[in-house]
Formats: C-alpha cells, structure tokens, sequence
C-alpha cells in the first residue's frame, strides 16, 4: 500500500506530462529565475540604449577610451626614453587618428572625412595646450607620469568643446 501511496502521489504531481520530482521543481524554479534575469537583462540594456542616446554621455565613454589610449601612447614613449614633448606629439598623433574615427562616429555620428583637417586643427590647440601643462607641472616638481594623467581630463574637456561647436557643430 505505501507504493500506492507513492504512485498516487507522482500521478498527483504530473504535469504537461511530467513528473515533477525534487529535481525537476528546483529546474522549474530556475526557469523561473531564468527567465527574471531575463527581464532584468533587458530593462538594463533599455536603460543603457536611454543613457548613450546622449551624445554628451557617449562623448564621456568614447572619450575615456581615447584618453586610455591616447595615455598609453604617452606613456609606452615616456618609458622608452622619449622627452616629454616629443612623447606627447607622437601620442596626440596617433591619438588623433584613433579618436577621429571614434569621436566622430560613435559620438557625433558623422562620418564625413572631410572634417578631419578640422579635427585635426582641434588635436594641434590641445597638443601645444598640453604641452604647456605638462611644462608647468615639470617646473612644479610633478611627477612626468602624473603630470599627464593630471591633464587628461581638462584637455578631454577642451577637446570635446571644440568638436561639438568647430568641427562636428552641425551634427
């Protein structure tokens, strides 16, 4: 009788043709959580598409992804015994090249080539400006590698003023 009893409760359990044993309900409760995190998923990338139809906040994003590289660039020729302004030029020219196709694609959403003598004029203003940063830190006794991480962000700044109004203004 208490295989009966056994029997009858399996049949009891039985669903879309299933028998739902300790293992099955933890596999249903897990679809379940599944498919929650689904749901989660997709209100966060709701949210994110809403956050970088921004165009100040994919500047923010494409622009520390510039400044990473660009850094890097810096550095990589500060280490191999560059002075600090030949390191620099070398770093915002072939910065300038990356962050064209990244500033004005990603953020501006322009793909005219013909902007880049523009974009360009851009990196020459914020070279010599950095340049200049990096010499009064220098005589301030600051750290070269912390001289160009210190200039990062208002230099960034800078550069994101002068694309959005001279040369990716109409976008």
């Amino acid at each position: 009788m208490v295989g009966d009893n056994r029997t009858m409760g399996l049949l009891s359990q039985m669903k879309d043709g299933g028998v739902l044993t300790e293992w099955g309900v933890r596999q249903e409760r897990g679809h379940e959580q599944g498919a929650l995190a689904k749901r989660h998923k997709l209100r966060i990338i709701g949210w994110w598409q809403k956050l970088i139809a921004y165009q100040a906040v994919r500047f923010l994003l494409v622009g520390a992804l510039n400044t990473l590289v660009g850094y890097s660039f810096f550095a990589f020729f500060l280490f191999i015994g560059l002075h600090y302004a030949l390191a620099s030029f070398l770093a915002q020219a072939l910065g300038v090249v990356f962050n064209f196709f990244s500033t004005g694609n990603l953020v501006f959403r322009n793909h005219d080539v013909a902007a880049a003598w523009k974009f360009a004029l851009v990196y020459s203003v914020t070279y010599l400006l950095n340049v200049m940063g990096l010499n009064a830190l220098v005589s301030l006794s600051v750290d070269m590698y912390l001289a160009g991480a210190l200039l990062t962000l208002p230099m960034a700044a800078i550069a994101y003023l002068l694309n959005k109004n001279f040369v990716f203004g109409r976008c």
